[in-house]
């Protein structure tokens, strides 16, 4: 009885521990004018999931693992972006605005 007591409590202490996901979001702007860019591509690295942004400039990743991530966005007519890292904590967002320069 003694050692099914530990079991069970050993199991309940892991999940406990379980993280919970986190979450991306933020709004792609033009450096030089503040509008928002529609239609512009942005992938979130490592893990190759892809997104575009909607009429508001608006972009979301949900149900993230907790860790380490850069933002890679495209758009025509203006420089690719890499972000710096972007670290997603157990069960927060981060809100990661980009401003987007043309590309004369």
């Amino acid at each position: 009885m003694l050692t099914i007591g530990l079991i069970s409590t050993f199991w309940t202490g892991c999940k406990d521990k379980e993280e919970e996901p986190g979450a991306v979001y933020g709004v792609i702007t033009d450096k030089a004018t503040g509008q928002p860019i529609r239609s512009a591509g942005v992938e979130l690295q490592p893990i190759g999931l892809r997104t575009g942004t909607g009429t508001d400039g608006q972009y979301g990743f949900d149900e993230l693992k907790p860790g380490t991530y850069k933002l890679y966005v495209t758009r025509r007519g203006y420089y690719d972006l890499l972000s710096n890292e972007i670290v997603v904590m157990s069960g927060q967002t981060v809100q990661w605005d980009v401003l987007l320069e043309w590309e004369y």
